[in-house]
């Protein structure tokens, strides 16, 4: 309780709200708004091959259309060259599962030419969905097979739920989910051997429903992480702001290998010479690695010595330079895997109280720190 007051008077100092959830607990906020651009930045790293002849989905966007929110799902068909061939409509059960109509129930088509929707016959003033934007964008280039996307609103209790989908049905998911579910969501994309581009909250990197799949490199870092983008929460019948913006700090995160590749070949050098400055590295004696050593705790995660092969701790923002070919690396608030797995564990858990990997001692001058990285270079 003492340490989630300190965290209080601590989140009243900050004058925007992170929407961040915390390793203590500080609640997420639920949806993002994803600026086209900052998708296709992400997107247009990944060679197109991924793509060709596959099917693809995006779900968790349940304002596809401007003025239409009677719309929870459609999907695309393209031909060989990428263009639309058809547009399905998407509709759910009692069950708020996907139903797909051939003979639809909301006439929706594409002109491929003018590059314009219709719904009804009428033109629409959109898609909204800029995850809808950004495939059309990249259709000719990647010649998918299908894409489907879907969504279900909270607030109404209507839509296509995500949890509803059989992930083995597509082969590459791209979305933005709600945070509050990324845990099961991404359970569910690992488990299917589902590729995916998503996007994750950046505290996730040091809490177990995603920094524990990012250590076991059962995914990894994007090629655009650590950035900012808004929060807003629309009013789904006046299609209007409801709330003041906020800003969200994210991380893509993905089942491709092709950034942490690209981190790889891209040696992290910062030209400091440990025996020079390591007057500049505090111990910590309260921490016992199996190699009777102790780590070391970096003062910004980008000053890491060049000469330096031992044990370190950083914040989880370190994972932005060091990559996992190079280095290995382990969070320190992963207690129930440690636990499970001594053997693989680089803790001497002889030093520890029961013999149990405790985050809570993890401290430097009295203080409990937030979830860290230890981590060393691969000899």
């Amino acid at each position: 309780m003492p340490q989630m007051n300190k965290q209080n008077k601590v989140l009243k100092k900050i004058n925007w709200n992170s929407g961040q959830k915390t390793p203590l607990g500080t609640i997420s906020n639920d949806e993002c708004y994803t600026p086209l651009q900052y998708i296709i930045d992400e997107l247009k790293n990944y060679p197109e091959e991924y793509f060709i002849q596959k099917n693809g989905l995006s779900p968790f966007d349940w304002d596809l259309f401007n003025d239409h929110p009677e719309i929870y799902g459609i999907k695309i068909i393209f031909d060989k060259n990428g263009n639309v061939d058809d547009v399905l409509n998407l509709t759910s059960n009692d069950n708020n599962k996907a139903v797909l109509h051939s003979d639809a129930i909301i006439d929706i088509s594409y002109d491929q030419e003018d590059q314009k929707f219709y719904i009804n016959n009428k033109e629409v003033q959109g898609p909204r969905c800029n995850f809808i934007k950004a495939v059309l964008n990249f259709a000719k280039f990647w010649k998918p097979k299908s894409w489907t996307f879907s969504g279900y609103n909270p607030e109404l209790k209507q839509g296509i739920d995500y949890r509803s989908h059989d992930y083995r049905d597509f082969d590459v998911v791209i979305t933005n989910p709600a945070f509050t579910c990324i845990k099961d969501f991404l359970n569910t994309l690992i488990e299917c051997k589902t590729n995916f581009i998503i996007l994750s909250d950046f505290l996730s990197r040091g809490n177990p429903r995603v920094g524990l799949h990012l250590m076991l490199d059962e995914c990894f870092l994007g090629f655009n992480v650590q950035f900012h983008i808004p929060f807003e929460n629309w009013d789904i019948k006046t299609m209007k702001i409801r709330e003041k913006k906020k800003i969200v700090l994210v991380d893509w995160i993905t089942s491709f290998k092709d950034a942490r590749i690209s981190r790889s070949n891209t040696p992290f050098q910062t030209g400091i010479k440990y025996e020079i400055y390591k007057s500049d590295y505090p111990i910590f004696n309260d921490i016992k690695m199996k190699d009777g050593t102790h780590p070391i705790k970096l003062n910004n995660y980008k000053s890491l010595p060049d000469d330096y092969l031992g044990w370190f701790v950083a914040a989880v923002s370190v994972l932005d330079s060091i990559d996992g070919q190079n280095f290995e690396w382990y969070g320190t608030n992963f207690s129930k895997w440690h636990n499970d797995n001594k053997e693989a564990s680089p803790f001497d858990f002889d030093s520890f109280p029961n013999k149990k990997y405790n985050q809570s001692l993890l401290k430097i001058n009295g203080k409990s720190l937030f979830a860290s990285i230890i981590a060393r270079r691969k000899k």
